[in-house]
C-alpha cells in the first residue's frame, strides 16, 4: 500500500454511487480534510477480520473481495467497485471489523476516520436518506441471492452473478473474478464453475484468461436469467 497525492470527492464521478452524492459542497471540503487515498497492489488486504473499527473506505477504481475465513474454506460475501463504501457497516454498529477486505487487481481506495460517518450522517438528513437507500439495495441483493441459491440451476446462478457485476451500458465487460471467487459467491464449487464458464465460452458468450471474464454476449445471458 502507498498514498498518493489528495483527490478530491468533488470531482470524483464515482461519488453518485454511494451516500456523498448528496452531500452539500461544503461537507465534501470537510470530508477531504480528513481522508487519505491509498493505492493497493493485487491481492493486498485492506482490513482484516477482528481489526479496530477506525476507518471506513470508498473504492475510487479497481475492484475489493469481502470475505471471511473458516477452518475449512474460504467464504466470500460480494464484490465491492468502484464508488462503493466498505467497512461502514461495522462503524455504524461499533464493533470490531466482521469480515477481510482484499483487493482482486490494482485499487485506488479513499480512507475516512470513522467519525466521519456519524458527523455526516448528523448534520446532513441528505446523505442520511441516501445511506438508507444504500442500505436498502443491499437488502435487494440478500433476497436476490438467497433467491438464486434456492430456486435456480448453477447455469442461471451463474449468468446473473455475472451480469450483476458488469456494466449495463456497455455490451463487452470484463470482471477480474478467479473461479475460486466466483464459486465461493453463487454457492457452488470451483470445478462446476469451471465447466460452466467453459460452456459459455464455447457458445462465444465469454472470453476467459488469467482469472479473468470478458462478457461478449449479454442478451444470451439474460435470457437464461429470464427464464428462470
Amino acid at each position: 500500500m502507498i498514498e498518493q497525492r489528495k483527490t478530491y470527492c468533488q470531482d470524483c464521478e464515482e461519488r453518485c454511487k454511494n451516500a456523498f452524492a448528496a452531500a452539500q459542497t461544503s461537507a465534501l471540503r470537510a470530508v477531504d480534510e480528513q481522508k487519505r487515498t491509498l493505492i493497493f497492489a493485487r491481492g493486498e488486504k485492506i482490513f482484516s477480520q477482528d481489526d479496530t473499527t477506525d476507518s471506513f473506505y470508498c473504492v475510487q477504481s479497481g475492484t475489493v473481495q469481502i470475505y471471511r475465513n473458516s477452518a475449512e474454506r474460504e467464504h466470500s460475501f460480494s464484490i465491492a467497485g468502484p464508488g462503493q463504501w466498505i467497512g461502514h457497516r461495522d462503524v455504524l454498529l461499533g464493533r470490531p471489523r466482521s469480515h477481510n477486505a482484499r483487493t482482486l487487481n490494482r485499487a485506488v481506495v479513499c480512507k475516512f476516520p470513522a467519525r466521519l460517518l456519524a458527523e455526516s450522517l448528523t448534520r446532513d438528513p441528505a446523505v442520511q436518506m441516501s445511506l438508507l437507500k444504500e442500505m436498502a439495495a443491499g437488502w435487494e441483493q440478500a433476497e436476490r441471492q438467497s433467491y438464486n441459491l434456492g430456486a435456480r440451476s448453477v447455469t442461471e446462478r451463474l449468468a446473473d452473478f455475472l451480469l450483476a457485476l458488469s456494466h449495463e451500458e456497455e455490451e463487452e465487460t470484463e470482471l477480474p473474478c478467479t473461479r475460486e471467487v466466483i464459486g465461493s459467491l453463487t454457492g457452488t464449487t470451483t470445478e462446476t464453475v469451471i465447466r460452466t464458464l467453459s460452456a459459455f465460452k464455447a457458445r462465444g458468450w465469454i472470453d476467459t484468461s488469467k482469472g479473468r471474464v470478458l462478457l461478449r454476449k449479454k442478451n444470451e445471458l439474460r435470457k437464461l436469467v429470464a427464464e428462470s
